[in-house]
């Protein structure tokens, strides 16, 4: 991993809903927080990425038949500009997405000009090839789908 100190490290982590990438992405940072003393990380979830709603789609979301894990739904141009100006060294400020009131809160978060490492964790960050190009490191975490229901509350272990 090495990089200088103008342009940071972007992974980028996918799989399954509930496959174990947050879980990922925590331990990577906790490693690289005791192995490379002094770095800064940060993580970026893919739902900062949620585009707007139209009228109709928020209608169909409040009924919970709007689809949030199609590629659609996400502002991959947002993502990919983003991502270039994190690597091009630029601080940069994202709005929050509450999944609840299916819109960007006023909660913001900050990666700084001088981050060492980048993680960005969601579902389809490896979907659009542009996008994808520009991690560093690509983790796919697979988990089978009973493991994933199970974590997700849908199912129960026997």
């Amino acid at each position: 991993m090495t990089q200088t100190a103008s342009k940071p490290f972007l992974i980028g982590i996918s799989g399954g809903a509930a496959s174990g990438k947050a879980e990922a992405c925590k331990k990577i940072k906790d490693v690289l927080y005791r192995k490379a003393k002094g770095k800064k990380v940060e993580v970026l979830s893919l739902s900062s990425f949620y585009r707007e709603l139209s009228d109709e789609e928020l209608k169909l979301a409040l009924n919970s038949e709007f689809d949030f894990d199609h590629p659609n739904s996400f502002d991959f141009r947002y993502l990919a500009d983003v991502l270039r100006k994190i690597k091009q060294g630029e601080h940069v400020v994202l709005h929050k997405y509450d999944c609840s009131a299916y819109s960007s809160t006023p909660d913001v978060q900050e990666v700084p000009d001088d981050v060492d490492v980048v993680i960005v964790e969601g579902i389809l960050t490896f979907y659009q090839k542009e996008v994808r190009d520009m991690f560093d490191l690509k983790i796919f975490i697979e988990s089978d789908a009973d493991t994933r229901l199970c974590r997700k509350g849908i199912f129960k272990k026997r």
